[in-house]
């Protein structure tokens, strides 16, 4: 895909200088510069995601700030999340086939999972990455791995000791009438090659996949009216936006 990244400050251009050989990005000096609609700023150690058809929306992921902070006070034992997860006091391995702003996996990390997180889009990667290194020196240890989840898991090894697989499809936000949060807005329009049918077909298939393999608890995150992407469910946790579908054998 065609992107543009660039840094604010001298203290950053080494950052910038990498993304841009290692995805084969356009460097630019600034802003102004910016041709592509979507860019990624590099500015206080921290890279930003934004698009200038939306109005230089930026998404930026800060594991110790904000919703993230949040979501590590506020979550428990009680959360759906956690009930899906079934954990119960043992130290487990949580596998997160759809990483993307690391949402789940951070959830998981909370709940004390050992957690692998794969995403496959090398802008929400290299966000995760540059978020993970910031906390490296926190005790947060998530293995975060760019690759597709199908060729993943078709790896036997990459499965040792993982004991919740978890799939979350992005919501495509087609029937909602408000408008989606900033992030969700430019995720749309990041990926926009896979949306509706499509992508509930794509995520079918995935199942279906992680379904085949020997991990014992299967976890897929939908919207609480939508229909399971595939029947009998084990168990399903189902809140006011979000029901959790468990796959157990």
């Amino acid at each position: 895909m065609s992107l543009t990244v660039f840094a604010t400050s001298e203290d950053d251009q080494k950052i910038a200088r990498e993304l841009a050989i290692e995805w084969q990005w356009d460097l630019a000096s600034g802003l102004d510069e910016v041709i592509d609609d979507f860019y990624m700023k590099c500015e206080a150690n921290q890279i930003f995601l934004g698009s200038r058809q939306l109005g230089d929306i930026e998404v930026g992921l800060d594991l110790l700030s904000g919703d993230y902070t949040w979501r590590k006070k506020t979550l428990n034992q009680k959360d759906l999340f956690a009930k899906a997860l079934g954990r119960k006091g043992q130290k487990k391995k949580f596998l997160d086939l759809t990483a993307g702003l690391l949402g789940d996996s951070w959830a998981a990390h909370c709940l004390g999972f050992e957690v692998v997180a794969v995403e496959r889009h090398p802008a929400l990667f290299a966000l995760a990455r540059q978020a993970l290194k910031n906390v490296c020196d926190s005790g947060v240890k998530i293995e975060l791995v760019h690759a597709e989840a199908a060729d993943f898991i078709a790896n036997e090894s990459h499965l040792k000791g993982v004991d919740v697989l978890y799939l979350d499809p992005m919501f495509s936000g087609a029937k909602k009438k408000a408008l989606p949060s900033k992030e969700m807005q430019v995720l749309q329009r990041l990926l926009p090659a896979v949306g509706g049918d499509a992508r509930e077909e794509e995520s079918a298939n995935l199942l279906e996949l992680a379904l085949a393999t020997k991990v014992p608890r299967l976890v897929v995150k939908r919207p609480s009216k939508a229909a399971p992407l595939k029947e009998p469910v084990t168990h399903s946790f189902s809140g006011r936006s979000v029901r959790y579908d468990v796959y157990c054998r």
